[in-house]
């Protein structure tokens, strides 16, 4: 949805002075959970269950599709079904799929990052573990991966977002999964998964909030006034622009004058 950033949105708050829903143009947003979103002639509704997990989602926008998502007792992913696969995930531990099966049989097997509960990849078999091909994860500071490459070094797939996790190009040869801060984009969804809430890159919102609630407010820019690719924030001091003349890179973090 190009320039959607570029519209005017407005607030609406409680008598308690909680942040209650939000619109962007023709699409409102409640402060629980993204229910209908809509843009000129394009539509999508949204289903939740499991105290509010998104369990189904139907859309005729423009690259997204119909998804249904199951969950196991433990919250977690166990199925996905769109109109070509139903897929299904064993995890270790902690969030991370480690396995993923097509009618029984495993098109993928994930290694990620020893002891975390959600853990940066570090390389997928497409296949089993014994005989797939490996592509191994080549990330950026935010876990992002921007590349994968096969056991020859040779490039499999390279990937590049704008600031707010928007994927704009890429190259290679081999489709390999996008994943965005950690968080593996569903190309159903047009949203990046993440245990218990889901990202929208093209509105740079959470559509699902986080159980713990609101502790970092409705935008994950608002503390550079949604300009994060010309404005810098020095802790919880006021947002500044960037000016090369006055903002110096000081071995580990930006430094800029008053």
């Amino acid at each position: 949805m190009p320039g959607y950033n570029s519209h005017t949105t407005s607030y609406t708050y409680t008598a308690r002075g909680e942040l209650g829903k939000f619109r962007i143009q023709n699409s409102e947003f409640r402060i629980s959970r993204l229910a209908t979103h809509t843009q000129s002639n394009y539509s999508a509704c949204y289903a939740y269950r499991y105290t509010g997990r998104l369990c189904k989602a139907t859309s005729n926008f423009p690259g997204e599709s119909n998804v249904t998502l199951d969950y196991g007792g433990d919250g977690k992913l166990r199925a996905r079904t769109t109109a070509s696969e139903t897929r299904t995930y064993r995890y270790n531990q902690g969030w991370n799929a480690v396995n993923e099966e097509v009618t029984g049989t495993t098109v993928a097997s994930n290694v990620f990052e020893p002891g975390a509960q959600v853990g940066g990849i570090l390389a997928q078999m497409m296949g089993t573990l014994v005989s797939g091909t490996p592509a191994y994860a080549f990330h950026d500071h935010l876990a992002t991966v921007r590349q994968w490459r096969l056991a020859n070094k040779t490039l499999a797939r390279a990937n590049e977002y704008d600031p707010y996790g928007n994927f704009y190009t890429y190259s290679g040869y081999i489709n390999m999964p996008r994943i965005y801060a950690l968080h593996e984009f569903d190309l159903a969804l047009q949203r990046n998964r993440a245990p218990y809430c889901n990202y929208s890159p093209s509105m740079t919102r959470w559509t699902t909030l986080n159980p713990a609630g609101m502790v970092d407010g409705p935008n994950m820019y608002v503390y550079v006034e949604n300009r994060s690719k010309n404005s810098l924030q020095n802790m919880v001091e006021k947002k500044q622009e960037y000016d090369p003349g006055i903002c110096k890179y000081q071995g580990d973090h930006y430094g800029c004058k008053a």
